[in-house]
């Protein structure tokens, strides 16, 4: 699990370089995203958890975490963006 965009994670800042996921520019004020992509070697996956600012991935971190009552959303997507003034999801 890697929590932050490439701004803030050099391990996350490799995964754009590889254009497994999306650079900082590319992220959207007020909104966090989930994201599983292909790990650093074949057969590896990460999760991403990161944001536009720190409060967007806390919100998308949070959004996470109560996967309980969040499943419906999560199941099956490899990608999720949460809004942080809503705490709902905005595409996947």
């Amino acid at each position: 699990i890697l929590v932050g965009g490439p701004n803030a994670n050099s391990l996350v800042q490799e995964l754009v370089e590889d254009n497994q996921t999306m650079a900082g520019s590319e992220y959207t004020d007020g909104q966090g995203m989930i994201q599983m992509v292909d790990g650093f070697s074949e057969g590896n996956q990460a999760l991403v958890v990161a944001g536009y600012s720190g409060e967007d991935t806390r919100a998308a971190a949070e959004f996470l975490a109560d996967y309980r009552n969040n499943e419906e959303s999560l199941e099956g997507q490899s990608e999720v963006t949460i809004s942080t003034s809503s705490n709902s999801v905005v595409s996947n």
